[in-house]
């Protein structure tokens, strides 16, 4: 055990010396109509609920970043995409004093600001973590806040332990996430 500890402080301090280099949105392949990826990507899919595509597609917010912004206008989907802060913003100017700026609010104030605004699903950041067997997985996931439940995650495994890479990582779980939307009625 103590040689995972040591193996997992030894690649975060690696990784604290690469540079960032923050993705790039992209658009969907005409012909293809998915993200251009690494095909041989294997995205497990965790969470699969049906939902309706009405209230789905109504909006999306995403996390306070434009990448995310770009990449939900981009699925071609969603009427509206907007940020958690962004959100936060709508509830004060609708009168109430809601607090939405924090990475991740709370369930239940969640649920008010779907009343109050409109229906919406939150995506949450995609997360780079070890998992249970240590080895690195990446995914993120999608919570409705009037129905209480992630309605849609998934993961994919990957060597890469010191950040998201666009076209191996994060665009095969934007083209899973895709196919989940399309199915939705």
């Amino acid at each position: 055990m103590k040689k995972y500890v040591y193996l997992v402080l030894v690649i975060l301090l690696a990784a604290s010396c690469v540079p960032y280099i923050k993705p790039k949105p992209k658009l969907l392949n005409s012909k293809t109509n998915h993200f251009d990826a690494n095909n041989n990507a294997r995205v497990i899919l965790i969470s699969n609920v049906k939902v309706n595509a009405d209230t789905l597609k109504s909006l999306l917010v995403v996390p306070n970043d434009d990448y995310y912004v770009e990449m939900g206008k981009n699925l071609n989907y969603f009427n509206e995409v907007m940020t958690y802060n962004q959100l936060h913003d709508k509830i004060l100017e609708l009168g109430d004093t809601l607090d939405l700026r924090l990475s991740m609010p709370d369930k239940l104030k969640l649920n008010k600001a779907a009343k109050l605004f409109k229906p919406f699903v939150l995506m949450k950041e995609p997360i780079h973590q070890l998992d249970e067997k240590y080895a690195w997985a990446s995914g993120f996931s999608v919570y409705d806040p009037l129905r209480g439940e992630t309605i849609f995650q998934n993961k994919i495994f990957t060597k890469n332990a010191i950040q998201l890479n666009n076209k191996k990582i994060l665009l095969p779980l934007y083209n899973n996430f895709l196919d989940y939307l399309r199915k939705q009625k």
